[in-house]
């Protein structure tokens, strides 16, 4: 794949977003809650391979993670961390020699953009030190940071949507798919 091809596959099209509703971010960040690579052709696109049979074909997955620049991995919290299905795929495609290695050479993800994109059931006030669950949500999924850091991923600022369990009013999934857009769109500069 050619380095403009490869650059293309980290772009995205404000204009599809905004062809499928202004909160479409929002509400694909809120039903969605596996890994995500960026293409051109649609704003984002599932990696597929993992399913509620825990199956992954790992080099299907590791092949789609190597064609792209730009990784959204997108789940929900669970428990304070990432769903089963997100780990499972996570210890299965995050290999070593492949995703990291011990002697300090560079992995095949290496200088990858790669953002964390994450709902809460709960408000962001509990995700505060001085809230219910009295850590910040960064804080909480410290594990997954040290991952990708681990994996020579180039991490970006974390996407956050709280409340989703609560249901979130029209302002809030307005003010979060523009904030989702606008991250998504700063990629295809």
């Amino acid at each position: 794949m050619t380095a403009d091809r490869r650059r293309s596959c980290a772009r995205i099209s404000p204009r599809a977003w905004t062809s499928r509703g202004a909160d479409a971010p929002a509400k694909f960040l809120a039903r969605h809650t596996r890994p995500t690579c960026i293409h051109s052709h649609s704003p984002v696109s599932l990696i597929t391979g993992t399913d509620p049979d825990f199956r992954t074909d790992v080099a299907a997955e590791q092949a789609r993670l190597a064609e792209h620049d730009v990784i959204v991995f997108q789940h929900s919290v669970f428990w304070y961390n990432t769903t089963p299905l997100f780990k499972q795929w996570q210890d299965k495609v995050f290999t070593l020699g492949w995703a990291f290695t011990m002697d300090g050479s560079a992995s095949r993800l290496a200088g990858k953009k790669a953002v964390v994109a994450v709902t809460t059931g709960v408000p962001a006030d509990h995700y505060t030190p001085e809230g219910a669950n009295e850590a910040t949500i960064e804080t909480l999924l410290s594990n997954g940071h040290a991952t990708l850091r681990l994996c020579q991923f180039d991490i970006q600022p974390m996407v956050k949507l709280y409340g989703t369990a609560f249901g979130l009013s029209d302002e809030d999934l307005a003010t979060a798919a523009k904030q989702y857009n606008e991250l998504l769109a700063s990629f295809a500069a």
